[in-house]
């Protein structure tokens, strides 16, 4: 489940407790020590995406 939760900005991620389980390749992967700066980041870019979408052209022959 994807949520918005307000980050600390100073917080870093508690390895231990963030980690994704890959259920097709049986792996567990530990989140990145900057994962709140990845996160602000990724929020950021699809601001500036969700922006600017009106103003883009699309391809010829899309379908929608």
């Amino acid at each position: 489940m994807l949520r918005d939760e307000p980050f600390e900005p100073e917080a870093t991620a508690e390895r231990d407790l963030c980690q994704t389980l890959d259920c097709f390749n049986g792996k567990v992967y530990v989140a990145p020590s900057n994962a709140v700066y990845l996160y602000n980041e990724m929020q950021a870019a699809c601001g500036a995406i969700a922006y600017q979408w009106p103003n883009i052209e699309p391809p010829a022959g899309a379908v929608f």
